[in-house]
């Protein structure tokens, strides 16, 4: 797991943690035929607003990848960019881009405006879209998160093409509406605050 670099908060979490019926179907379906997956280059692109759970649902199907006995890896595209200035490696020898090419199931979170906007920074929206498309090429899963709906990405002329250049690698999934996991993150931390253990009646 510690190679996954998986972030501790989703350690833990499995599919049947995922409170809204219809997102967690469709992150079912995409587990069942994960070979498929595999086979046909299907990725995602799990879009929505800020706290909806796409992060957690893309570390979620990592781990599903995992025990079908996939290399996985998740990493923000922000500290995949860095690792170029930086040259962090991912073990001795191969470094966290070397990795990002050759893993079978990788996650991209955290696509935003910066990326399309980083015209002169390395690993830009062009060198995504590349990376995403040679690990396609070689049935390699990726699943992108990112706050822009696919809508909104057409409307800018460098997501535009992003988004064009990675249509048939990528299925756009929205993230469902993040009112009642607010609401239940609310509530823990105020438990919190009581000094309540989660799980403690109210």
């Amino acid at each position: 797991m510690r190679l996954m670099l998986l972030p501790q908060e989703f350690l833990g979490l499995e599919i049947s943690d995922v409170t809204n019926e219809e997102f967690r179907e469709t992150l079912e379906n995409y587990v069942a035929n994960m070979r498929d997956m595999f086979d046909e280059r299907v990725g995602l692109l799990i879009w929505g607003q800020p706290s909806s759970g796409k992060s957690a649902a893309a570390a979620i199907l990592a781990k599903e990848a995992r025990k079908r006995y996939k290399t996985s890896m998740f990493i923000t595209i922000w500290d995949l960019r860095e690792s170029l200035f930086n040259h962090a490696m991912f073990v001795s020898g191969i470094s966290l881009m070397q990795r990002a090419r050759e893993v079978d199931f990788l996650i991209l979170d955290g696509l935003d405006k910066a990326d399309a906007e980083a015209k002169a920074k390395a690993f830009n929206l062009v060198e995504i879209e590349r990376l995403i498309n040679s690990r396609a090429q070689q049935h390699r899963l990726t699943v992108v998160t990112s706050r822009v709906s696919p809508m909104d990405m057409m409307q800018e002329s460098l997501f535009s093409s992003f988004l064009k250049a990675t249509e048939s690698r990528l299925l756009a999934v929205h993230a469902p509406d993040p009112k009642e996991a607010i609401r239940k993150r609310k509530k823990h931390m105020k438990q919190l605050l009581q000094g309540k253990k989660t799980g403690d009646s109210e």
